[in-house]
């Protein structure tokens, strides 16, 4: 590793971090911090839309698990700008020069345009590649849809996992990868070649299943005459049997659980054993507490299971470890919203309901029912069972 790497974590423009992408800024700042280097965020948001709320939404989520970019969107930095959608005239010009240089070409295979303007995977079987400069000049004033594709290359590609060791593909089988999609917008895979290579990044974390992204990268930098980063493939996330996959990643994000009242560091902690590392059962304070645990090599490379169970019960854990004085403390904003600020009942209430509670957020609506002058009925039918004769000498004899 050279003595200060430039390590980069890549955000995408979906709003806030989701668990599965906060494990990827977690190993990607202690790879940086690790070395003495720099944690760069890139904000992949090259489709527009929510670009300010969202570059906040990152920031924010970041900071408050304790991993502050040095570099990004926002922050500023000498490789600036740090967002895709502001990059988009050095694409052009690289694109550009593969196009003269006879290295990449128009693709017409795309059809009649009515199909997604976005990857054509595979190889072009019609021939593009030879098409005659004059003929693909025609097709495009006629406004024959096109992508742009890299010549495919033949032979062994071998990426050098920092976690794995040595990965190959036979470059057949990645074959004419794209780089701009039929509506001229540059691809994924262009635009990190491009920039990691801007930025000077020496490193990079990303999920295992993206490992053909990895080796499209290195085919589009060969192309270039650019020199790719040191990749570490981390194992991939799945959640639980009987739950959607997609829509668990999506809505499980750091700053639900935020909201709910999980504790920082619970969640911290979590993070970092869903990214294969080893944390005892103790409470961690910090995310700079992790840089003596932390060795990329011991990463466990076997798939890691999102657990909300695991989560709910740890953070439980970390509730009854703290003082009364610290528990009153991080409760004072939900208390003053039940109205339940300078309660005298309050040290009894909290005494009895923090065995129960597994969050912050959980502990105060248990708690918000003694904050009105009436308490809330849930369910009309259950009060009425509860008052019957023979329920109020259950309930009298529990009591």
């Amino acid at each position: 590793m050279p003595v200060s790497p430039r390590v980069v974590f890549s955000a995408s423009d979906v709003g806030h971090l989701s668990l599965a992408e906060a494990r990827l800024a977690l190993v990607s700042w202690l790879l940086a911090k690790k070395g003495g280097g720099a944690f760069v965020v890139r904000l992949d948001d090259f489709a527009g839309g929510v670009q300010s709320r969202t570059q906040l939404a990152i920031h924010r989520d970041l900071q408050w698990l304790g991993i502050a970019a040095d570099e990004g969107p926002g922050i500023g930095g000498d490789f600036a700008p740090y967002r895709q959608a502001e990059r988009s005239e050095l694409y052009a010009r690289f694109l550009e020069k593969l196009l003269a240089e006879q290295s990449a070409f128009h693709c017409f295979c795309v059809g009649d345009g009515t199909r997604s303007p976005h990857l054509v995977p595979g190889q072009c079987s019609a021939g593009c590649a030879s098409l005659p400069a004059r003929r693909v000049q025609e097709l495009a004033s006629r406004g024959v849809p096109s992508v742009v594709r890299l010549k495919g290359q033949a032979g062994e590609i071998v990426v050098d996992d920092l976690l794995r060791g040595p990965i190959s593909m036979r470059g057949e089988l990645v074959g004419d990868v794209v780089l701009a999609t039929s509506n001229g917008a540059p691809t994924p895979e262009f635009r990190a070649a491009v920039d990691d290579a801007l930025m000077l990044i020496s490193h990079l974390v990303r999920d295992e299943k993206a490992v053909p992204f990895t080796f499209r990268q290195i085919l589009i930098c060969r192309a270039l005459e650019l020199e790719p980063p040191h990749v570490a493939h981390v194992a991939a996330v799945r959640t639980l049997p009987g739950l959607d996959p997609a829509t668990e990643h999506r809505q499980v994000t750091i700053e639900r659980l935020r909201r709910e009242g999980y504790l920082a560091s619970t969640v911290l902690a979590f993070v970092a054993r869903l990214a294969g590392m080893e944390i005892a059962q103790a409470t961690l304070r910090s995310a700079e507490e992790l840089l003596p645990l932390f060795r990329l090599e011991a990463l466990s490379t076997h798939e890691a299971v999102l657990n909300l169970e695991v989560l709910r019960e740890e953070s439980r854990r970390q509730l009854r470890l703290l003082s009364d004085e610290e528990l009153h403390e991080a409760l004072r904003p939900a208390l003053a919203r039940a109205g339940l600020a300078g309660d005298p009942r309050l040290p009894q209430l909290v005494a009895l309901y923090r065995e129960w509670a597994f969050s912050l957020g959980d502990l105060a609506q248990k708690l918000s029912v003694f904050g009105g002058e009436s308490v809330p009925v849930m369910d009309r039918a259950a009060v009425q069972f509860l008052a019957r004769e023979s329920s109020q000498k259950v309930l009298w004899s529990f009591a």
